[in-house]
């Protein structure tokens, strides 16, 4: 079954992408039950493959809420006709240059069709980068010269997000929900006491991970290896790469930190690419005693 978890967000110093929403959700995890029970439950977690999206925006139109989606666009490359000038021929290199790596957004509606909405803005996150400087903890004194830089997005509060997770234990529902209860007390990310990552979820009849049909009925069903969209940034690796093919995508780097300090840098391919596989793929690996979890989430959207 897939879940849908709707939320607003006011700041976070990480990004909503899903290898960040997973090490959100383990990092809550250990701070919940104790180390021995943790690791039980993670052991759940990989052998029940449960996978968890990008948040993605959503949409409302007359009265009703969309679950909206990216699909990253690389445009075709064409043959250059012969009899054209240079000036033609830059100006066509220009314009495909432009279009590449546009995301078209598409739009779901009850149904699962996806459906044409009136222009209507998505209000993006601001990305600012403040100068922080290191502080000597045993001399309670600043470090002189020693500046370091603090990256942070801001949210607009009218902008509504989901994440959708697929796995089919309750008893893992349960202790998600139970996470994402502690994530809205505490807050989204390392620095949330440092009073960044303020979130507020959704509710419905007291429950943050709502059943969603409509997401679940486009989900891969008859594992043909055809083109699916995957709503997940995953990590790029040997093993994902044996049992899914990315045939558009686009390649962006992250750095990250969890609790136990910073984690090795992020190569990911970004959500909204473009994949031929036959199932959903869950992956993770170790660094130190920081679990990176990975996955392919692929929805037949196109």
């Amino acid at each position: 079954m897939i879940y849908r978890v709707e939320f607003i967000i006011y700041s976070s110093t990480s990004k909503l992408i899903s290898p960040v929403i997973y090490g959100c959700l383990i990092d809550k995890l250990f701070e919940l039950v104790n180390e021995q029970k943790a690791n039980e439950i993670i052991k759940k977690i990989i052998a029940n493959k449960v996978l968890i999206s990008d948040a993605q925006p959503m949409i409302e139109n007359k009265g009703k809420w969309y679950r909206c989606f990216y699909k990253i666009n690389i445009p075709k490359l064409e043959e250059t006709p012969e009899n054209i000038t240079l000036r033609q021929k830059r100006d066509n290199q220009r314009k495909r240059k432009h279009e590449t790596g546009q995301l078209k957004l598409l739009c779901i509606n009850e149904e699962g069709i996806n459906e044409t909405l009136p222009p209507k803005k998505i209000y993006n996150s601001i990305e600012f980068t403040r100068i922080g400087i290191q502080v000597d903890r045993i001399k309670e004194t600043s470090e002189e010269g020693i500046l370091f830089y603090h990256q942070e997005f801001r949210f607009n509060i009218q902008q509504r997000y989901a994440i959708y997770i697929k796995l089919e234990d309750v008893f893992l529902r349960d202790v998600f929900e139970q996470c994402f209860k502690a994530i809205e007390l505490t807050g989204f990310g390392p620095d949330a006491s440092k009073g960044s990552g303020k979130i507020k979820f959704i509710k419905n009849n007291d429950r943050i991970l709502q059943e969603d049909y409509v997401i679940n009925n486009i989900f891969i069903k008859e594992k043909a290896n055809k083109n699916y969209v995957n709503i997940s940034s995953t990590l790029l690796d040997y093993e994902i790469e044996k049992e899914c093919n990315f045939v558009e995508f686009f390649t962006l780097r992250y750095d990250s930190k969890s609790k136990f300090g910073a984690k090795p840098p992020y190569f990911y391919a970004q959500a909204g690419s473009i994949v031929k596989a036959k199932d959903g793929i869950m992956k993770f690996r170790r660094y130190k005693k920081v679990y990176i979890f990975t996955c392919v989430f692929p929805l037949n959207l196109i």
